[in-house]
């Protein structure tokens, strides 16, 4: 038997939350239902038409529709729309706001509610998103070419926050389910009253609605579907509705979304909320964890060769520490500068770095699993069906995995955030107990109206008894909105904070994915309470070597104590200075020191392990990687006097600090047919210089000035007449399009550099790089930051500086 308690439960506490909520009468509900589920049904038979015959025109003219020209029509539907994403959260906060500064009366509170109803109802109905051409395309396609209830549990998601929070007032009727299934009147919005286990069952699973469930999903769909039929009227004038039933049915087009477009979880993002939700792609998602990995594999590359990185990872590290903040005594922590501080700085960020590339790695096999055991079920895997219990398990297998790297990620920031530089004296540390730092508090308010959103959003989410109420990635949604509209936040976010929140928001989206996984999501809990003990089993063993590598760290590193404490320059890199003697000698005692610092840290694991640090990862690697070192200093012979035909400069060309910088947006990648050769945006030339025959001819890159000046920074040649430069971000972007790559902007401060779709790239990842702090065409990639892009780049695709030539 099946107890369905707790739903019952959930509907009481909803009734609570709202004085307009209240029990209705059969007839009512039934009422209300099969006009709403008429008109519907009406109206998706007149899209799925409209789609059917002319989705190609429709594509065409809204593409070619100014920004402005598609805000009138979005506008002019019939519908109210939100006018900015994610207006419910808005409208909360200001309530809430209204709420601190005194009551306020019931005609206020309900005209407040009615009027905002939409802005709840379905917040992904905005004009903000919808004059994306991507957004509007998917939406009409994915509900103009699928019936409505495929679509009820997603659309009962989005409404979360409006009915969490009371803005959209309920009417309950117990004992019965609201039937949304199939294309007719007579199953789609009729209740029927329990009268077997089994349709309690598939309440729980999802497969049903409750009547208060019910009757919200056809209020929004009500609103939807007349919406998008005025949306194709709007853009049809030239065509009668009434004629379209005699129109010739067309092919249809291209899909908008394919598996092997460029991939990120941004883009995964922006599409969930227009496209079918059963639609999960589980190769798309594993294409970012592998980007995320890769790059995690390269930090901890980085860390072992280039000290002036390492030195930046621990004092960026130590910034963020809660022993910064004031505590109830108005000091910091006495541990502040200690050998032990530095001990459990040190400890933490090499902790971090081999998480998350053996987090990362874990997530992405759990993905390649599933995307097996999808194609293998395919025949099986129906909305109207359970799910084949292999393939269920697995799921809820990767939504424990997902809750536990979470719960990491959440905790590394809900320290940090509040430590960092910005935020640092608008908290204060409390609770400090014995082995632990304790928790922090905001000091009053006193934020923007802004900071204090992000800041309350932030509060919801490392609370655990507030976070089950508000969807997680509907607030991380937000938070990352609200960085990228106002420059004067995102200028308080530090790289340290935008990284953590790169993957907590990138965990936090998967987990989405999985939620959007309908109707099935519906009965993960159930499935979870049923397999539990199978669960917590199969997550130790995925998660045995996490644990065993930070026992292992942890026990190394009590003999290290401040070896790799920063402060006192032993790890000066001064690799951005004129190449000189003295240079040459003090970047190669640096590296003598970390060399020293990995070779102790080895041995202290090994001697506990019985294997090194870095064997413990090497089944992951990629490939294992040669820390280079500084060669000893040879003094330049003097050049003899010879006069150049060609004036063309061959020293590393200076960004300087007043030159403008471009505002450089990088374009989508644009692929064109193949023609003449092999198509891309630099022009390749192979090298005519003899070489043996045994040898490949190697490629050579044409390209314009303004981009072969930034490859000569990445590949910098020292020598003591040059001296290189930081490198501007939006001139990086611009040079790795001129390559063809696409850019795209991840969660936090993270880009994600996608290789153009060639024979040259072929097998070849994208490569992630984090934006330079400083907001805008202002920022600047520190020239030691730079020189390990460029070893990246030399790893991952092959470049060095010798193969990029002017035009």
């Amino acid at each position: 038997m099946v107890d369905i308690t707790n739903r019952i439960e959930q509907a009481e506490r909803l009734k609570s939350l709202n004085p307009l909520s209240h029990e209705v009468r059969y007839t009512e509900i039934n009422d209300q239902a099969r006009i709403l589920s008429e008109v519907i049904l009406d109206n998706y038979r007149v899209l799925r038409r409209i789609i059917e015959c002319r989705e190609e025109a429709l594509r065409q003219r809204w593409t070619k529709k100014s920004n402005a020209q598609r805000r009138k029509i979005l506008q002019d539907c019939d519908v109210k729309l939100s006018e900015t994403h994610r207006a419910d959260y808005t409208q909360l906060f200001r309530w809430q706001v209204n709420l601190d500064k005194g009551p306020i009366s019931s005609m206020q509170l309900d005209s407040e509610i009615l009027s905002h109803r939409n802005d709840f109802l379905h917040p992904n109905l905005n004009v903000e998103d919808l004059t994306k051409v991507k957004s509007m395309l998917l939406l009409i396609n994915s509900r103009g070419r699928n019936p409505p209830h495929l679509f009820a549990n997603a659309d009962l998601r989005a409404a979360d926050l409006g009915v969490v929070s009371g803005f959209l007032p309920l009417q309950f009727l117990k004992d019965y389910t609201l039937l949304l299934e199939g294309e007719s009147a007579e199953t789609y919005g009729r209740l029927v009253r329990w009268t077997d286990e089994r349709m309690k069952e598939r309440i729980l699973a999802g497969f049903q609605y409750l009547p208060h469930e019910g009757l919200l999903i056809l209020e929004i769909q009500y609103n939807l579907y007349l919406f998008l039929v005025n949306w194709c009227r709007a853009l049809l004038q030239d065509i009668e509705i009434a004629t379209i039933w005699i129109l010739p049915m067309k092919p249809e087009p291209p899909l908008l979304v394919k598996t092997s477009d460029n991939t990120t979880i941004a883009s995964i993002a922006m599409e969930t909320p227009y496209r079918l939700p059963s639609k999960l792609d589980f190769n798309r998602l594993r294409a970012v964890v592998t980007a995320k990995r890769l790059s995690a594999e390269d930090f901890i590359h980085d860390l072992r060769e280039n000290p002036g990185i390492f030195a930046d990872a621990m004092m960026e590290a130590s910034d963020h520490r809660l022993e910064r903040l004031l505590g109830d005594d108005g000091k910091a922590s006495s541990s502040m500068g200690t050998p032990e501080f530095w001990e459990n700085v040190t400890r933490h960020v090499v902790v971090d770095a081999y998480f998350d590339i053996i987090s990362w790695d874990i997530i992405s096999k759990q993905l390649e699993r599933l995307a097996m055991l999808q194609s293998k079920y395919a025949a099986f895997i129906h909305p109207e069906n359970f799910l084949p219990e292999e393939f269920l398990k697995e799921l809820l297998s990767f939504k424990k995995l997902l809750e536990f790297t979470q719960a990491g990620s959440r905790s590394k920031l809900t320290q940090g955030l509040p430590a960092s530089l910005p935020f640092r004296h608008k908290f204060h540390r409390v609770s400090e107990l014995p082995g632990g730092i304790g928790a922090t508090q905001p000091v009053g308010r006193g934020f923007s109206e802004s900071e204090d959103l992000m800041i309350r959003l932030f509060e919801i989410m490392f609370t655990p008894e507030k976070k089950t109420s508000l969807s997680l990635p509907a607030i991380m949604d937000e938070i990352e909105h609200m960085i990228e509209q106002d420059l004067e936040l995102k200028a308080k976010i530090t790289p340290w904070v935008s990284r953590a929140l790169s993957d907590l928001g990138l965990i936090i989206r998967l987990g989405h994915e999985l939620d959007l996984y309908l109707p099935w999501a519906t009965g993960f809990p159930m499935g979870i309470e049923a397999h539990k003990d199978w669960l917590k089993n199969d997550l130790q063993d995925r998660c045995a070597e996490l644990h065993k590598t930070d026992h292992y760290i942890a026990s190394a590193f009590q003999s290290l104590k401040a070896l790799g404490d920063p402060t006192d320059g032993r790890y000066n890199y001064p690799c951005d200075q004129r190449r000189t003697k003295k240079i040459t000698e003090a970047m190669q005692t640096a590296e003598v020191k970390l060399d020293y610092f990995w070779t102790k840290t080895d041995y202290e694991y090994r001697r506990v392990s019985h294997s090194s640090l870095k064997q413990s990862v090497g089944h992951i690697l990629t490939n294992i990687r040669t820390v280079e070192r500084t060669p000893d200093w040879i003094a330049p012979a003097r050049p003899a006097r010879v006069f150049p035909k060609s004036s063309q400069a061959t020293t590393i060309p200076q960004f300087s600090m007043n030159e403008p910088i471009s505002s450089f947006v990088a374009p989508r990648e644009k692929i064109k047919p193949k023609t003449r050769g092999e198509p891309t945006s630099a022009s390749i030339v192979e090298d005519t210089s003899e070489v043996p025959l045994s040898e490949p001819k190697e490629r050579i890159y044409k390209l314009k000035a303004r981009a072969l000046k930034v490859f000569k920074v990445l590949f910098f040649q020292p020598s003591e007449s040059n001296i290189p430069g930081d490198l501007p971000w939006t001139e990086f972007k611009y040079a790795m399009v001129a390559m063809g790559f696409s850019v795209h902007k991840l969660d936090g401060s993270a880009c994600q550099f996608t290789p153009p779709s060639t024979d040259e790239y072929q097998g070849k990842h994208g490569i992630q790089f984090h934006e330079p702090h400083s907001p805008g065409s202002t920022a600047k990639i520190p020239f030691h930051i730079a020189r390990s892009m460029g070893r990246r780049l030399n790893y991952t695709y092959g470049w060095h500086g010798g193969m990029f030539v002017s035009e």
